[in-house]
């Protein structure tokens, strides 16, 4: 990780924390989207923002097996969120 850090003259990774909006409780599952950073020292927060809709969601959804399922309907105005990791030792610079 710390080399895609260099190569690219990266300062922050920005992606998902997880492959949906927040999920019903107790339907979350394993944590892998955010899980590797901790695992190799990386700083890394996931910061909410706005919510989901059903009817914008419409297009996205796809025919496959999602698990937890993804059901629109159950998580309307559910927050969405983004994940940061930062360069390895520098979490003050990430905050």
């Amino acid at each position: 990780m710390r080399r895609v850090f260099l190569d690219n003259h990266l300062d922050v990774i920005i992606g998902p924390g997880y492959q949906s909006t927040a999920v019903p409780h107790d339907t979350y599952g394993v944590p892998v989207y955010t899980v590797i950073a901790n695992l190799v020292d990386y700083p890394a927060c996931v910061i909410p923002y706005g919510s989901s809709q059903e009817t914008s969601d419409a297009d996205f959804v796809r025919d496959v097996e999602y698990y937890p399922p993804y059901l629109p309907k159950e998580v309307e105005n559910a927050p969405c969120h983004v994940q940061l990791i930062g360069r390895r030792q520098k979490d003050e610079v990430l905050m």
